[in-house]
């Protein structure tokens, strides 16, 4: 259970990654690194359609290992 939690910011990262290149579901899912994808020509008048699915991502990604690490501490770590 504490390897599966820390191994789900990962996940995150890796799902978000290819759908950013363009490797995940169809363009009607909502994905975040299609959203991400999606801003890039808007970057220099409106960053925060890039920006907002990637901080997005990152706090996924870091409340997952924070979750993870709190299992650990409280299962293993005793």
């Amino acid at each position: 259970l504490v390897a599966a939690s820390l191994d789900v910011g990962g996940l995150i990262v890796t799902l978000a990654g290819l759908s950013f290149i363009g490797l995940g579901a169809p363009q009607p899912a909502a994905e975040l690194g299609g959203m991400a994808a999606t801003g890039i020509p808007l970057l220099l008048s409106d960053a925060w359609v890039s920006v907002a699915p990637a901080v997005a991502v990152f706090i996924l990604a870091f409340v997952a290992n924070k979750a993870g690490d709190a299992l650990r501490l409280l299962f293993v770590d005793r």
